[in-house]
């Protein structure tokens, strides 16, 4: 049942989503609208990532499968421009992981992120800092969602560039 009051939600939010609406919102804000929408409403699976961006008509990017797991993206066209959708599913030592996740390779980072936790009402992350190569800076929310959650934000302001990734992973832990 809560699959369909997802479809329904989803399919309100298109209805609701008039050009006067949609030109009120920052790139920012379409990004994030379009993460929660799409990652947020319920615990990742890939399965359900798959089969709504298939009954979204959404053009596969990339669908790479190996022994880790598997990795899927999909062009997401907004009114602001175009991200992807990405899902990724691989089972290890850790657990089984699953990740929900937008990429805009536009977005500025200082600003997404600004946008992030004011829109989201974000406290202050849990990890906070700059990849060893200084691309990438990475903010990480643990327990965002309920346990075993996080909520991972990338940007490559480090580097002088554009681009942001938000991710939303759930992790079921091994059973022992």
């Amino acid at each position: 049942m809560r699959n369909v009051w997802v479809v329904l939600f989803a399919s309100t939010i298109v209805v609701l989503a008039t050009p006067q609406i949609l030109s009120a919102m920052t790139r920012n804000e379409s990004l994030i609208n379009s993460f929660q929408v799409l990652c947020t409403l319920e615990k990742p699976s890939f399965a359900r990532i798959d089969a709504k961006a298939a009954a979204m008509k959404l053009q596969v990017n990339q669908d790479v499968r190996n022994a880790a797991g598997r990795s899927k993206s999909w062009n997401v066209t907004l009114t602001s421009g175009p991200h992807q959708l990405v899902a990724t599913e691989t089972t290890g030592p850790n657990g089984h992981i699953v990740m929900c996740g937008i990429s805009a390779p536009d977005a500025d980072g200082a600003s997404f992120r600004a946008d992030l936790i004011r829109v989201m009402k974000l406290g202050p992350p849990d990890n906070d800092g700059v990849l060893a190569n200084g691309a990438m800076r990475t903010m990480v929310w643990k327990n965002e969602y309920g346990p075993n959650t996080a909520l991972q934000f990338f940007d490559a302001e480090p580097a002088g560039k554009p681009g942001a990734m938000l991710d939303d992973i759930s992790i079921e832990p091994p059973q022992k």
